[in-house]
């Protein structure tokens, strides 16, 4: 199977101080990838440069075969490229009806009449259906969840990241955007989660890497990599 992303030896420097020191992850299609680490190990840093939010030092990323590294991020994001914020970022100003066309007709997927069906549709998914002509600053943090992964599937992507989505919520808030999470990839999306929340890694991910430092310290099923000695030092720790 050709991977859907191949990120290879990836260094990023911020002036002397180096956030990834060689990284490289794989994702195939389809794949629910979860990745994990303490604050400051690079995870958020490294789905920059997946994402193109940032340029990496060193290193290649490969989009289904073709380099993509030198692409800006609203390339990435029109070749299926999606993403969510571990603070969330809509049009504060805009309702929350508006948020969602946006990517809609960005990307050229939809305009006019169908815009306004699709973002119907993607409101009532995504248990936004009745905030619709609210302005999207006004949502709760749970409704504020909701609104960047319904913006993210609204650009239709083959790569979700999903990073620190279920960040301060409560139990079933967190078990709502596991829902969501779930609902996507069974269309064959496949999602790269950043969480610290084990509950949710281990309940939705396939495959699990562990960054430490800005390095790769393990990497297995979610099952393997909680038991590995360096991981529960670094991250749990033990």
């Amino acid at each position: 199977m050709t991977a859907l992303l191949e990120a290879t030896n990836i260094v990023k420097r911020f002036g002397g101080f180096t956030a990834l020191s060689g990284v490289s992850i794989a994702v195939n299609p389809g794949e629910r990838l979860g990745i994990i680490g303490p604050n400051g190990s690079g995870k958020t840093t490294l789905m920059n440069t997946v994402a193109g939010r940032m340029r990496h030092d060193e290193g290649n990323i490969c989009w289904s075969g073709m380099d993509v590294g030198a692409l800006p991020a609203w390339r990435r994001a029109r070749l299926g490229i999606a993403r969510t914020f571990q603070i969330p970022m809509p049009f504060a100003g805009m309702t929350v009806e508006e948020n969602l066309r946006v990517p809609l007709e960005q990307h050229g997927l939809a305009r006019g009449a169908a815009a306004a069906s699709r973002a119907a549709e993607l409101l009532d998914e995504f248990g936004l259906a009745t905030r619709a002509r609210d302005r999207a600053g006004a949502l709760s943090q749970v409704e504020l969840r909701r609104l960047e992964l319904a913006r993210a599937a609204a650009a239709s992507p083959r790569l979700l990241i999903s990073d620190e989505a279920m960040a301060g919520l409560a139990g079933g808030e967190i078990d709502e955007v596991l829902a969501m999470l779930d609902r996507l990839s069974a269309r064959g999306i496949a999602v790269i989660m950043i969480e610290h929340l084990m509950r949710a890694i281990m309940r939705f991910s396939a495959r699990v890497v562990c960054l430490d430092a800005g390095k790769i310290i393990a990497e297995g099923t979610p099952a393997e990599v909680v038991a590995h000695p360096e991981v529960r030092r670094a991250y749990l720790g033990a």
